[in-house]
């Protein structure tokens, strides 16, 4: 799987089928934190971004339970 070109993954969340639900990044200097869900292209749509993984993770999961 290819992930975003620059950034690095730190969190990746698998489903219980073994499906990348989805992935948290930054670039190297982690100033902001980038949400992404996988395509079916195989690309990554941009949920969100944030200073704090966990706000942003957090924000996320609110959204998709709403």
């Amino acid at each position: 799987m290819s992930y975003p070109k620059g950034e690095r993954v730190w969190l990746r969340h698998i489903d219980g089928h073994g499906q990348t639900r989805y992935i948290i990044t930054s670039p190297p200097d982690r100033r902001v934190y980038k949400l992404y869900t996988p395509e079916e292209d195989g690309g990554w749509k941009l949920w969100g971004k944030d200073a704090s993984a966990g706000k942003l993770a957090d924000r996320f999961m609110a959204r998709r339970s709403a």
